[in-house]
């Protein structure tokens, strides 16, 4: 464990948490002087990092793995016809020598007492106590029991080997047995939370590590119809169940099909004591509460994974896996969860967004290991963000059936996905930057009301699709989006921040009905151009420029920075921005100091750049791929930072003091 980590320990002890840790570690050797376990003494003294460095007040730890039965002991002589991996229990400790293992206190001190018999008992005695002793002086607690059992060696207790004498390989008989004496313990700790009257305001969690130990066939335990098992990234070795058991919260009996992992308690635990993050460095998991109580049913960001060179993404229904970084492997985990079939050929797109989004992880997860998440972590040392608000681009729905780049019945559903989920973040507004629909007036009745489902302020601004009406209809389509003008500010009543919604169509084609002059007017400058750019954008007109300099200035007047959004692209240079991107360039240039960043839609791979301290940030488009993609952005003075979901990526960008 590194020094800078925060724990959750430490952020509970830090908020008034008893603290203790009961079991497994195996995130850094637990003594400098004495030889134990895999790492410990003189050899491991560069990893030393044990619980009590790292947040906890009572520990009863091992560094790594023991036998679960006797676990500080082994048998003089093997138990026939086994290889380590599990053996009869002793019967004498004079037929016995040390494991080569221990527990240790908090203050650094082997403990010995009480060591005998079953492992999961063991740690139980002492985790019992340490919650009776909060609950009886009203302490809150955080407890941390971390079961050895299954792991090897597996041994289970003469009592519990009994109860499978049905099983003729002994190996498997200890297996099961050690599992039934665990879950023997996880009863006997349900049972003290409720005789102790603390059971409705205690969150327990409970899951395994990983897949079965060892070769199928070969070993007990079982994947079931997944592929893999322990030390494999396939869905074998790193799915497995889980139980959560939160009165209030989590219903009885529920089972969820949401895809999570123990990074996730961080920020749930965080969440619902309204303990806030104590820096701005990424964090890979999400605030569960939300999926528990119903509120979101797609799990919004993709879970990573990397082990022994093997590097995998994973979202609610499509994972990534390779080995390098290229010839990556895709699978559908809802139709095809035990991994068969390799839609990487097919499937190119999802194939490259995702790896994206892998490469950046990957990147991230190194900037951690090498501590420049410390070192130049951006936004800091501002403790909240001044406001967040929500971003979606390119919706693009229509009722017409799906082509191989574009899935318009399907964008409703994303839609509504990513409005459950904003719907459970505290957001000052929610913007769609253009192309609402594809095509049809009618479209916007499947859209619109879903949309209107925000809870927060939400707004619109003009896409060259949602133009793709009758010519009878174009003018009624800024209402029929709510907006109170094509191009406008709002504030939202947030002090020094301006927020300008600009009309990219006023000067084109695709908004004016083709008889009307304005549609002749843009055809006439469209077809000025050396090159004539594409029907499908458009430009700003003088007057439209000659209001958003007067916004900026009056802004800059006003102390205040300003955020501007408008469909096409300014910035980098490409076939989808803006015709007269480099007059508007050249305006936002002037205001440099005000303008924070231009963020649009309309190319729906996405895009960023920066220029003269300004940040040009291109979201990605929600209709093109069976992967969902919105964003959240917090603003502080010093930043912006943005989280991606789905194909979006994340960002942070430092902003130039005015």
């Amino acid at each position: 464990m590194k020094p800078g980590e925060h724990t959750l320990a430490e952020l509970l002890k830090e908020n008034g948490y008893r603290t203790g840790h009961f079991g497994k570690w195996h995130l850094g050797t637990l003594t400098k002087t004495e030889r134990d376990a895999n790492r410990g003494g003189k050899k491991g003294a560069k990893n030393f990092s044990p619980p009590w460095i790292n947040g906890f007040d009572t520990c009863f730890s091992t560094e790594s793995k023991v036998p679960t039965w006797d676990p500080l002991l082994v048998p003089k002589t093997p138990t026939p016809g086994n290889k380590g991996t599990w053996w009869n229990p002793v019967a004498d400790e004079a037929d016995a020598v040390p494991y080569g293992t221990r527990y240790w206190n908090e203050k650094g001190e082997p403990v010995t007492e009480n060591t005998r018999g079953d492992d999961s008992r063991v740690l139980m005695d002492r985790a019992v106590p340490f919650i009776r002793d909060s609950a009886s002086e009203k302490a809150p607690f955080f407890a941390v029991i971390w079961f050895h059992a299954p792991h090897l060696p597996v041994v289970a207790g003469p009592e519990y080997a009994a109860l499978y004498q049905d099983i003729a390989d002994p190996y498997a008989r200890s297996y099961y047995g050690c599992i039934t004496a665990l879950d023997e313990q996880v009863g006997r700790l349900r049972a003290e939370l409720r005789e102790l009257g603390v059971a409705d305001n205690t969150m327990l969690w409970f899951c395994s590590d990983n897949g079965p130990e060892g070769k199928e066939g070969q070993a007990p335990g079982s994947a079931g119809d997944f592929r893999g098992r322990k030390r494999s990234l396939y869905e074998g070795g790193v799915r497995v169940p889980a139980l959560v058991e939160w009165p209030g919260i989590a219903p009885v009996g529920q089972t969820l099909d949401f895809p999570a992992a123990t990074t996730d308690y961080l920020p749930t635990i965080l969440a619902t004591l309204g303990i806030p993050y104590p820096d701005k460095r990424p964090r890979d998991g999400i605030d569960l509460t939300p999926a528990l109580t119903g509120a979101i049913t797609t799990r919004p960001r993709m879970m990573g994974f990397q082990s022994a060179g093997v590097r995998s993404l994973v979202d609610q229904r499509f994972k990534l896996i390779g080995s390098g970084k290229k010839d990556f492997e895709l699978y559908d985990l809802l139709a095809d969860p035990g991994e068969t079939t390799d839609l990487a050929p097919r499937e190119k797109s999802i194939v490259a967004q995702m790896t994206e989004k892998l490469e950046n992880w990957t990147a991230s997860c190194k900037a951690s290991d090498t501590g420049q998440d410390e070192a130049a972590m951006v936004p800091a040392p501002d403790e909240k963000p001044l406001f967040r608000f929500g971003v979606i681009a390119d919706c693009q729905y229509a009722d017409a059936d799906a082509t191989p780049i574009r899935l318009y019945r399907l964008a409703s559903e994303k839609l509504a996905e990513s409005v459950d989920f904003l719907n459970t973040q505290d957001l000052a507004f929610t913007i769609h930057l253009g192309d609402f629909i594809d095509r049809d007036f009618i479209s916007f009745d499947t859209v619109a009301p879903i949309y209107d489902r925000l809870q927060a302020p939400h707004y619109h601004l003009l896409g060259n699709h949602d133009y793709s009406v009758d010519d009878a209809l174009k003018t009624k389509v800024p209402a029929r989006l709510g907006m109170p003008a094509r191009y406008h500010t709002f504030t939202e009543n947030i002090p020094k921040w301006r927020f300008i919604v600009l009309d990219g169509n006023e000067v084109g084609v695709l908004a004016h009905p083709k008889d009307s002059p304005e549609y002749k007017e843009g055809e006439a400058i469209r077809l000025s151009y050396p090159k004539p750019p594409p029907e499908w954008s458009g430009g700003m007109g003088p007057e439209q420029i000659a209001w958003l300099d007067a916004e900026l200035s009056a802004a800059r007047d006003a102390g205040e920075k300003a955020l501007l959004f408008c469909h096409y692209p300014l910035f980098p240079e490409g076939v989808h921005n803006l015709w007269n991107d480099t007059e508007l360039l050249a305006l936002v240039a002037r205001h440099k100091d005000t303008v924070a960043a231009w963020m649009n839609g309309h190319n729906h791979d996405g895009n960023y750049g920066a220029k003269d301290g300004v940040h040009f940030v291109n979201f990605k488009g929600m209709l093109d791929t069976r992967l969902n993609a919105y964003a959240v952005v917090e603003v502080y003075p010093n930043a912006l930072k943005i989280t991606g979901y789905g194909r979006e990526p994340d960002r942070v960008l430092p902003l130039l003091p005015r």
